[in-house]
C-alpha cells in the first residue's frame, strides 16, 4: 500500500513466521540446509548477503528487502542449535537465531559437538521485511507492484 512508503527513510514492516518441516522414514544425520538462490536477486540497494530482494516497481525502482533468521529449530521435538559450516563433515560455529545468507551451509546440533540425528526436523523462520523510501522506488507507486520475495532452499541428508 502506498502509505507504507516514506519519502526519505526505509520502513521496517511487521515480522512474519513460517515453518519448514522435514520428515524422514528413518533417522538421518546430518541434515544440512542452505539458501541456494534469491529469486529476486539484484533488487536490493546493497550487497548485504542477508538482504533478499522484494522486486522492482516503476521500471527500475526497487521495493525493498527481507531478512530470514532461524527463530527455533527442533529434531524429533527436541530444541536444537543451528550451526554454520563450510564443510559438511564438520560442525562449525553454533549460532543463536542466525540470519541466513545465500550459500552458507547450516546444520542441526543439540550438543554443539555432533550433528543431530532424527526423523523429524523443523525450522521456524522469522521473515523481516523492509521497504525502501520513495527515492529507491523511483517516486510514487504508479504501476501497481507487490511485495514478492522468494528463496530456493537446498537440503541434503546424511545416512
Amino acid at each position: 500500500k502506498a502509505y507504507m512508503f516514506k519519502s526519505n527513510e526505509n520502513n521496517k514492516l511487521d515480522d512474519r513466521y513460517t515453518l519448514i518441516n522435514i520428515s524422514c522414514p528413518s533417522p538421518v544425520s546430518p541434515v544440512l540446509f542452505s539458501i541456494k538462490a534469491d529469486e529476486k536477486m539484484g533488487t536490493t540497494t546493497d550487497n548485504d548477503q542477508t538482504h533478499f530482494g522484494l522486486g522492482t516497481i516503476n521500471t527500475t525502482g526497487k521495493i525493498g528487502f527481507f531478512q530470514v533468521s532461524v527463530e527455533k529449530a527442533t529434531v524429533d521435538g527436541i530444541d536444537v542449535n543451528i550451526y554454520e559450516t563450510d564443510n559438511e563433515n564438520n560442525i562449525g560455529i553454533i549460532k543463536t537465531s542466525p540470519q541466513l545468507k545465500i550459500g552458507t551451509l547450516n546444520g542441526f546440533s543439540q550438543d554443539g559437538v555432533t550433528p543431530s540425528k532424527g526423523n523429524n526436523y523443523q525450522l521456524k523462520l522469522k521473515i523481516s521485511p523492509t521497504i525502501y523510501s520513495l527515492k529507491e522506488t523511483n517516486g510514487p507507486l504508479v504501476d501497481g507492484g507487490e511485495l514478492s520475495g522468494s528463496l530456493l532452499f537446498d537440503f541434503s541428508f546424511g545416512s
